[in-house]
């Protein structure tokens, strides 16, 4: 565990990434962004409070975090599951969890947000998502089934859904079915989409 100086306004990238042991974190008043992968790969971390000073966090800042199960503070959804930032979806809590509903005030799922959680099997993507960024979903090696509700495919960036289950199938409204697989990177995955009454 560590207690950081009042003094720090930033959690600098890549600050405690790797840092197997570590289990909790007081994070000051005084702190207002914490970047991209400031606890990346924190093993053992369980829990964080994000205080009400913060005020912008970078995406994938607590990615391969697997014991993580809770979020609390500032930007925590109110499952305390997720950190929201104006819309956007910037971490995840993953310990625990096989299914998960991505909260309805999402328009966008930030970068490598899900990336790794080999313990996810599915996921539901709401109306609301607009934009999903790069590597999302990727390296989820046991996803097999992704929902994805909006009759317009979310615009979207590299590999959002590479490396997942062998037999993972991408479920959209079924009006929508032949919109999705000619999208731009939706076509990747064609052959996996299917048509789905939500």
């Amino acid at each position: 565990t560590i207690n950081l100086p009042s003094s720090i306004t930033e959690i600098e990238q890549y600050m405690f990434f790797g840092c197997e042991k570590l289990t909790s974190i007081v994070i000051p008043n005084n702190v207002e962004s914490i970047r991209h992968d400031a606890f990346s790969s924190c093993s053992n971390l369980i829990s964080i409070t994000i205080p009400e000073s913060v005020k912008w966090i970078e995406s994938s800042p607590f990615v391969n975090c697997e014991k993580l199960a809770e979020f609390r503070g500032q930007y925590a959804s109110s499952d305390g599951r997720c950190l929201i930032v104006d819309g956007e979806l910037v971490a995840f809590a993953p310990h625990g969890i096989i299914g998960y509903n991505i909260p309805d005030n999402v328009t966008k799922i930030g970068y490598d947000t899900f990336r790794g959680n080999s313990n996810l099997k599915s996921v539901v993507i709401p109306e609301s998502v607009e934009y999903i960024a790069a590597y999302v979903f990727q390296d989820c090696s046991n996803l097999s089934n992704v929902y994805c509700a909006s009759a317009v495919p979310p615009q979207g960036d590299d590999g959002i859904f590479a490396n997942n289950a062998s037999d993972r199938k991408i479920y959209v409204p079924r009006e929508s079915v032949e919109v999705y697989k000619s999208a731009q990177y939706w076509s990747d995955y064609a052959s996996d989409i299917e048509g789905y009454d939500f």
